[in-house]
């Protein structure tokens, strides 16, 4: 090498790795100075062919650039090409290319840590960040101007990769216009005219663009390709697929994500950083740049998942809204249902915070979509999500065009896949007449589309406003549920089926007493339990008499559960069942002498070591319940005091489908029934309850909802003494569901003698309040008729909030 470098000569370096595959230090040098040229050869007899081709190539190209007028480009053509001899894919020249600069600068900026003027644009620039703002959903494609990318291309490329990246933005332009086929088309021509000439890489890079998209054509369709189109180059070729500098770029994003991550959880409290994030600021720009220099479709279009990734991840950390806000726009423009899902439930934002401008803002990007059949995915997203912080008249105008959408969606077989707009229907419900949701439903259900009967009548289970349709459209449906009933290819397909019918029963009440006669006739094991049990008044006898029943059940189990390594998972727990029986009856409480047969079937549960850790959990938790109902009993303090330690009740398997029920939680449920009924003094409740993972929590709080539930005539003071210190330390719960459940406990708290403290304590929490918060303990609140300053003031604050549902509740 030194001497090439001394005599002014150019030098082609070769490598063999057929007898060992480590790179040199020569090797490692020139890869990463990227100065000289080298190729590996994988056998030693490829030499002559590899040096003769590249000699050839190598000289074509000098030729071409240095001594153009000389000789013809069409004359020096040479069908062996090196990948690195076209362009150097491998590094982005900054210095030429501000535009890194400036999308970093718009990432920051809707990040919202940007503090510095935006820079001066040209016209290179420009197009950049049009294309920059066509995939965040700020412009429509054929806003952007293309012609100083394509000046810009001429100056970096070779006249046939110029060509096809001319191609791939007339396939991008294509396909962000809505037009897939003719994007695939145009990419499936590119291969064929010029896959003689194309890096091995960037072969690759076209043919994933046409996998996903020919992959993305079926799915439109409802059909899942086990092969799609594109995939068969991938699988053809012999390298690695790999694009040099992308690939790079997008390692580095996500290494700089966990960093960011670790070093949050890591760090001293005291410390304070100043652009911790910039590196990753400085990954996403290079990606977005890179890919739009060689019109990578797919890569363009990730980048607005990198986004939501990286909005999420500083939403955690700052609890900016703004970084809420973004991220859920990238995820609704993304589609990704499941993420959005995910990360709404997590962050949990306060309804004080969300704003009818930061739906209008969502609403815009779902407007611009030209899409029809994705116009309406999204929009079914944004309903599902936001439907009650629209205000009134946007609101009435959205609906007005997602009806019609819907309808000739499902009337004309528009779109494949319903469960979009189901769901957006199942959140509208109370902003929507009942009316209106139901003449979508039965189009759904009156179609060819089977697999969306069953969530279509959850539906009608969820319309919490059955009770305000017309009476023609009531009898209307009931009808209809007499017809399905009645259907047994319907019934079979339909599971849900008889929840509904029993939902519509009691939301119609005695206006749907003849479906009674239908559930006996083609469910009679239904209709005799749940069905009569809760659609009927009983006398205290034939409670008894259920719970007699329910107490059988709960033996076979223990018999049953876990013999032979066989566990089954339960449609109902018989438990809760007979506990709201006991809750529900405890004005006039049933003869203890049935009750009391329930805890030697306890005693059985918790001694069982094949029993689930579920099924302990919830018959610790009926002990409790019986010991307040039924205070003078002794027998439940007997049951605890017969078991000498944790150890003989825990179980050896912990067979759950939920994460909730563990030996920790189960050992939470023992501590608390030990302390309440056997008058135990002890403080390991409140460190192994705090000490116990997030899912463990929330089955304890839900527990605790459960007993502090009001009962007429039952005194709770006790209990809620013993749980009170816990119930303030999550208040700083980071988890939705636990601060859920903490302010309904202290809605239920109102009455008792912790009745100020709790409302107290329930206004300061409610500040920041989801909407499932803010409706679940007004609403209790309501049907106890509370009142009080405290209470008016959650009055007045629900009457004012941005959500359309608290403030209804609150007007009541």
């Amino acid at each position: 090498m030194g001497v090439g470098t001394e005599l002014n000569k150019k030098i082609l370096f070769f490598f063999c790795d057929e007898y060992k595959k480590e790179e040199t230090v020569l090797q490692k040098y020139l890869r990463e100075s990227l100065l000289e040229k080298y190729k590996v050869c994988h056998e030693f007899s490829d030499f002559p062919r590899d040096a003769y081709n590249s000699f050839f190539n190598d000289i074509t190209k000098f030729y071409r650039h240095s001594d153009s007028e000389v000789i013809d480009n069409n004359d020096a053509c040479v069908n062996v090409v090196d990948e690195h001899d076209i362009a150097d894919f491998r590094q982005i020249k900054k210095d030429n290319l501000k535009s890194i600069y400036s999308v970093k600068q718009r990432i920051k900026k809707m990040s919202g840590i940007c503090f510095f003027d935006e820079v001066q644009l040209d016209e290179l620039d420009t197009a950049f960040n049009d294309i920059f703002s066509v995939v965040i959903g700020e412009k429509n494609i054929h806003e952007v101007d293309f012609s100083p990318l394509e000046k810009h291309w001429t100056e970096i490329y070779s006249k046939d990769i110029e060509d096809v990246i001319k191609a791939r933005e007339e396939a991008l332009i294509k396909y962000l216009s809505g037009y897939y086929q003719d994007a695939f088309n145009i990419l499936e021509q590119t291969i064929a005219d010029y896959r003689e000439i194309m890096p091995h890489w960037l072969l690759n890079d076209i043919a994933i663009d046409m996998r996903n998209i020919d992959s993305y054509i079926s799915n439109r369709k409802g059909v899942w390709s086990f092969s799609p189109k594109g995939q068969n180059i991938l699988d053809e070729g012999t390298e690695c697929i790999f694009n040099p500098l992308i690939d790079r770029f997008n390692s580095d994003f996500y290494q700089e994500l966990v960093k960011i991550e670790l070093s949050s959880k890591m760090e001293s409290p005291d410390t304070v950083r100043f652009g911790s994030e910039d590196k990753v600021f400085d990954c996403l720009s290079n990606t977005f740049i890179a890919a739009v220099d060689c019109i990578s479709i797919t890569h363009i279009l990730l980048i607005r998942s990198k986004l939501s990734k990286l909005f999420a991840m500083l939403s955690f950390r700052y609890r900016e809204h703004s970084l809420f806000i973004n991220a859920v726009k990238m995820l609704i423009l993304d589609c990704d249902e499941k993420e959005l899902k995910r990360y709404f439930t997590k962050y949990g934002e306060s309804t004080n915070l969300i704003s009818s401008s930061d739906v209008l803002e969502m609403q815009n990007l779902v407007d611009k979509i030209s899409d029809d059949i994705k116009r309406i995915q999204l929009q079914s997203l944004l309903l599902e999500y936001f439907a009650y912080y629209y205000d009134d008249s946007k609101f009435e105008c959205v609906k007005e065009n997602f009806f019609a959408d819907a309808t000739k969606a499902i009337e004309h077989d528009l779109i494949a896949d319903f469960s979009y707009i189901i769901k957006a229907l199942s959140s509208v419900d109370r902003r929507v007449c009942p009316d209106e949701i139901l003449n979508i439903l039965y189009l759904f259900l009156d179609s060819k589309y089977k697999r969306y009967y069953d969530d279509a009548l959850k539906v009608i289970k969820a319309i919490g406003t059955l009770s305000d349709l017309k009476t023609k459209n009531q009898k209307e449906l009931i009808r209809r549920l007499k017809n399905w009933l009645s259907n047994k290819a319907f019934t079979d397909n339909c599971p849900s089926l008889l929840d509904v019918t029993q939902s519509v029963r009691l939301s119609l009440g005695k206006k749907a007493e003849t479906l009674d006669r239908y559930v006996k006739k083609y469910a009679p094991s239904f209709y005799e339990r749940p069905y009569s049990v809760n659609v009927y008044d009983h006398t205290n006898m034939e409670n008894a008499k259920y719970v007699l029943e329910l107490i059988k059940s709960i033996k076979e189990q223990n018999k049953t559960q876990g013999v032979g390594g066989a566990y089954s998972q339960y449609a109902y727990n018989d438990y809760s069942t007979i506990g709201n029986i006991l809750q529900n009856t405890a004005e006039k409480p049933i003869d203890y002498k049935y009750v009391s047969r329930i805890i030697p079937v306890i005693a059985e549960t918790l001694n069982a070591k094949t029993q689930t850790c579920e099924a302990k959990f919830s018959a610790l938790r009926l002990l409790i319940l019986i010991q307040m109902i039924y205070p003078k009993s002794r027998k439940a303090k007997k049951l605890l005091m017969d078991i000498s330690d944790f150890s003989v009740i825990k179980t050896e398997h912990e067979f759950t489908l939920q994460k909730r029920y563990t030996n920790d939680s189960l050992l939470v449920m023992w501590e608390l029934a030990r302390i309440y009924i056997c008058d135990e003094n002890s403080d390991s409740f409140i460190t192994d309850l705090h000490g116990c993972e997030e899912a463990e929590q929330i089955a304890v709080m839900d527990s605790l909802c459960f007993l502090t539930k009001p009962i007429k005539n039952v005194n709770k003071d006790r209990l809620i003494k013993i749980v009170w210190p816990s119930l303030l330390l999550f208040e700083v719960a980071e988890s939705k569901k636990i601060r859920f459940f903490l302010a309904i406990i202290y809605a239920n708290l109102y009455g008792t003698s912790f009745s100020d403290k709790a409302l107290n304590r329930l206004r300061v929490l409610l500040e920041n309040g989801t909407s499932s918060m803010k409706i679940g303990t007004i609403s209790r609140l309501k049907v106890r008729n509370a009142d009080g300053d405290l209470v008016d003031f959650l009055y007045q604050q629900g009457r004012v909030d941005n959500h359309f549902c608290v403030r209804e509740v609150a007007n009541r």
